[in-house]
Formats: C-alpha cells, sequence, structure tokens
C-alpha cells in the first residue's frame, strides 16, 4: 500500500532531485496503474505539496550555477506537471496563485534551459546556417559539464528528422566537433563517471548522421573499451553505416540481457541477423532481454531486474504475450514490493508492460493456471 504521507515527505526534504524524480516516478506509477488511488483527503494535500515544490525549484534555481543541476530540477519540474495533471483533471480545479505558479515556472524553465531552447529555435528555421552552428558549438565547447554536452548528442537524435535543414558547411562543423569528441573521450574513458559515459553513448549514436571517414576507426577504438552500453551504440551506428561488427562485441551484446533483443533487430534490419548466437535466437530469451531492457528506464526499475524467470505465454487480439516475474530492491518501488516477485511480459508487437503487481497474488496450482489467470485478469 502507498505510504502517501511517507512519500511526500521524504520529497519535500530530499536535496537529491534524482532521488526526488525516482520517488515521483513511483507515485506516478501508483496512480497510472491503479494501485493507488488518492482520497478526497489526500488529493488536497498532495496539492498543496506540488505547488510547494514549484515555489521551492523557483527560489532555488536563480541560485544554481550547474546546468546539470537545473536539468534535474526541471526535469522534476516536468514530471510534477505530469502529477498536476493526474490530480486536477480539469484546469478549473487549480487557484489563480497555482496557475500563477505554474507558468513562471514555465517561463523560468524555457529561460534557463540555454541549450534545449537553442536547440528548438536552431532547427526551427528552414535553413539552419554555419554560422548558427559554431556560435553554438563555441558556446558548447565553454563547458565542462558532461552532462549538457551529452544534450547535445540526444538534440541530435531528437532533431534527426530536421537534419536536412543542415546546410553542408553547418552539417560538416558538427561533424568535426564530433570527431574531436569522440577521441576524447575514447582517450579519457572512466567508466566511473556516469554522465561522461552517457554522454559518450548518447554521441556514439549521433555519430550515424554526422559521419566522416575518421569517425569510422574511432568507433571501433569504442568496441575495445568492454563497455556494452558503448558497445550497443557503437555497433549499430557501424551497422547503418553498413561496416562490420566484431564477432567479440556480437557475442557481449547477445549474453548481456539488456541490451540482446535491441541488437538482434539492428542486426535483423541490416539483414546480419545470422551473426547473432543460433542458441540465443530464442522466442523466450529475446522477449526477456525486451522485458529487461524496459525494465532498465528511470520510470521504471532504472536498472535489471536482481532475477527474472519465465513463467508461460498467452496470445491476446493476435499477439502473444511472453510473461515473467522478477524482483528488485530498486528505489523505484514502494517498500511493501522491494524483493517481492513481481509480473511483467513482453508482447510481441510491442506491448512490454508491468504493473509491478505481485505474482503471489496470481500464482495457482500450475504455470498453466497461473498464466491463465494472469491473461484474465491483466492482459
Amino acid at each position: 500500500m502507498i505510504e502517501i504521507d511517507k512519500i511526500l515527505s521524504e520529497m519535500s526534504i530530499s536535496k537529491d532531485y534524482e532521488e526526488k524524480y525516482q520517488l515521483l516516478a513511483l507515485l506516478l506509477t501508483a496512480l497510472k496503474s491503479k494501485r493507488y488511488k488518492p482520497t478526497k483527503q489526500d488529493k488536497p494535500m498532495i496539492s498543496d505539496f506540488i505547488f510547494g515544490e514549484f515555489r521551492r525549484m523557483t527560489a532555488e534555481i536563480s541560485e544554481t550555477d550547474s546546468y546539470k543541476q537545473k536539468s534535474l530540477i526541471f526535469r522534476y519540474g516536468d514530471t510534477l506537471f505530469l502529477l498536476v495533471m493526474e490530480i486536477h483533471r480539469s484546469p478549473a480545479e487549480l487557484t489563480a496563485e497555482n496557475i500563477a505558479l505554474t507558468t513562471e515556472f514555465g517561463a523560468l524553465m524555457e529561460k534557463e534551459l540555454y541549450l534545449e531552447s537553442k536547440m528548438e529555435a536552431m532547427f526551427a528555421q528552414e535553413i539552419i546556417s554555419s554560422t548558427d552552428v559554431r556560435d553554438f558549438l563555441a558556446r558548447l565547447s565553454e563547458t565542462n559539464d558532461e552532462y549538457e554536452k551529452g544534450l547535445f548528442y540526444a538534440g541530435l537524435l531528437h532533431y534527426r528528422n530536421e537534419h536536412s535543414r543542415l546546410i553542408e558547411t553547418s552539417k560538416s562543423a558538427i561533424s568535426e566537433y564530433m570527431k574531436n569528441e569522440l577521441q576524447r573521450y575514447t582517450e579519457e574513458y572512466n567508466p566511473e563517471n556516469e554522465d561522461k559515459t552517457k554522454s559518450f553513448e548518447a554521441l556514439c549514436d549521433a555519430c550515424a548522421y554526422f559521419i566522416r571517414d575518421d569517425i569510422v576507426p574511432l568507433l571501433y577504438k569504442v568496441l575495445e573499451l568492454g563497455n556494452n552500453g558503448l558497445n550497443m551504440f557503437a555497433a549499430i551506428t557501424l551497422l547503418k553505416l553498413n561496416k562490420e561488427v566484431p564477432e567479440k562485441t556480437v557475442a557481449a551484446l547477445a549474453h548481456d540481457l539488456i541490451y540482446a533483443d535491441g541488437f538482434y533487430c539492428a542486426l535483423k534490419d541490416a539483414g546480419k541477423d545470422e551473426l547473432f548466437p543460433a542458441e540465443l535466437r530464442d522466442e523466450v530469451y529475446l522477449a526477456k532481454s525486451d522485458l529487461v531492457h524496459w525494465l532498465t528506464f528511470p520510470t521504471e526499475l532504472g536498472k535489471a531486474p536482481d532475477e527474472i524467470e519465465y513463467i508461460g505465454k498467452a496470445e491476446v487480439k493476435k499477439e502473444t504475450f511472453f510473461i515473467f516475474r522478477f524482483r528488485s530492491d530498486s528505489g523505484t518501488l514502494g517498500d511493501d514490493i522491494k524483493g517481492k516477485w513481481l509480473i511483467g511480459w513482453s508482447g510481441n508487437e510491442g506491448g512490454t508492460f508491468s504493473n509491478f503487481d505481485e505474482y503471489e497474488k496470481f500464482e495457482k496450482e500450475t504455470p498453466e493456471k497461473t498464466v491463465k489467470y494472469i491473461k484474465k485478469k491483466l492482459l
């Protein structure tokens, strides 16, 4: 059972916006899955908390120099907006003061998040000049915040459908910047620096859209670092360029549940799925990998489950669902379900999900009967 007082109290006290975001994600997941239905007494308490947080963040942001910290604050604030919509189904339920608070915070977000705002404005242009791009890259080169750099690469991926608006010299400037950064990241690689590694991953992914001959050898050097997150993005970029992926890299990704299914799909798209180990080309293994990858999203467990086991499969409206039970000590889970077996599934048409329902509440005398009951109640 969700202890709303405890969750709100922890979020109010915490100064760690990553932790606050995870707790808020837990609350939103519970609301959306109907595991938690706020009472009439809960709603005003949650509403007071939300707008109290907006006041606090508006004051705090002016004292924050770190772009990373601002981004974390605004990510948390953006999620608070989702909570507002869950609690207040109509704008008529909001007071004029609360509307003013959300409006002020939204305007502050647009002003302070320079990188996102600049990229949005730049890619909205019909033609993106090399002057705009070089000014932007010069500003980006001044920062030592690897989190901010990673947002640039993520932005390039987000606006990939607008890349045609870049004139050739603009594309060349970005390619040159990315080549230099790829070399720097490879030389300075440190698996302990999470922000830098995430930025490195996004860079490897974005390279596919700004390729040049001297980038390809650097991607092969990335594969020598032994990090499967980096392996995944560098290998997929190489596949998009119709380049070979070393057998060692293929084996590493195929045996990693977080990446196996996604990598198999990338190989299949490239017409090279025969490279994937035959013994792992199994529908249950790939479905398990799909669910594990989904569970690593920050809005779910935020990491791979500690254990995961296959229960069986069910057919629902021509889609096959592979059903699993898993358990985890993730901080995104409530204390009432931490460490317990929970239910999740992977659908062959993309219906991968978990309500984080307890397995024991659905378990029957046989696995077959358990699957039938889960199908009836959850699918």
